[in-house]
């Protein structure tokens, strides 16, 4: 009786150590940002950590829509487009959306930009996750031509510049 009493104590105990050791208390995402030569289009590629938009989207879809994945994508659509907006000059690019998979944990986001653009004056907003934990920091890589480049966005709401060169 006293070995199985252990055996279940020990087996809490390790359930209770898993879920420790999968929470988080960093929270990044990581977009790449480059021009096709081919097509002049911009292709954009968003990889985020699945359980954290899982989070956002379990807190503003309805339990039915979260279930089915045409409207989990619209939901994830709308809430990527809201809060990761690219601009040329003071006008607002509008990235195409192409799809999403699901990989190791992570969820990677695709979009693509095929209207006119300047490219030496692209400006970026990135509040992807910040807007839940404001202890997000996303990377944007971005490769324009021979200009490549890195940027990095906290909570704070803020329109940064590519520097194109």
């Amino acid at each position: 009786m006293l070995n199985r009493l252990f055996k279940l104590s020990l087996g809490f105990i390790l359930v209770g150590l898993t879920h420790l050791a999968l929470a988080h208390t960093y929270f990044f995402g990581i977009s790449d940002l480059q021009l096709n030569p081919k097509t002049n289009h911009i292709e954009i590629i968003h990889q985020l950590t699945l359980h954290d938009i899982d989070f956002i989207l379990k807190d503003t879809l309805s339990e039915e829509a979260f279930s089915n994945q045409k409207e989990y994508e619209l939901g994830l659509k709308h809430y990527i487009e809201k809060r990761f907006r690219l601009y040329s000059g003071e006008n607002q690019l509008t990235p195409q959306w192409i799809g999403f998979e699901i990989s190791f944990g992570q969820i990677i986001i695709y979009q693509e930009v095929s209207e006119t653009f300047d490219k030496n004056n692209l400006w970026v907003e990135n509040m992807i996750i910040a807007d839940y934990f404001p202890k997000q920091i996303n990377t944007l890589n971005y490769k324009i031509e021979k200009s490549t480049g890195s940027l990095t966005f906290s909570s704070k709401m803020e329109k940064i510049a590519l520097s194109i060169k």
